[in-house]
């Protein structure tokens, strides 16, 4: 190898080794940023579909009477006049639960 080539090879070294000290920073940078961004969309979408399960539960809760004593009872333990309500409390280590 004469001079000449040697030269060029360090050169073209120096080149890299610049580049990839200043682009390695931004690339480990933009990474990070798209995890983040994935991790926020699948976050949106979890949200969305709540808000769309809740709008619709809604929607039910106002068209259908049924609806509303189903969640009077299940959420407040409301009942009608004359019924009996039993509250049966399971121990955590039944193992029928």
């Amino acid at each position: 190898m004469n001079g000449k080539t040697s030269l060029m090879l360090i050169a073209c070294l120096t080149l890299a080794g610049w580049a990839i000290y200043f682009i390695l920073p931004a690339y480990v940078e933009y990474k990070k940023t798209d995890r983040l961004a994935r991790e926020a969309g699948r976050l949106l979408l979890d949200c969305r579909q709540e808000r769309d399960a809740l709008a619709e539960e809604i929607m039910h809760l106002k068209l259908t009477p049924a609806a509303i004593e189903r969640v009077a009872r299940d959420k407040f333990n409301w009942s009608r006049p004359g019924e009996t309500i039993y509250q049966i409390e399971y121990e955590d280590d039944d193992p029928r639960r």
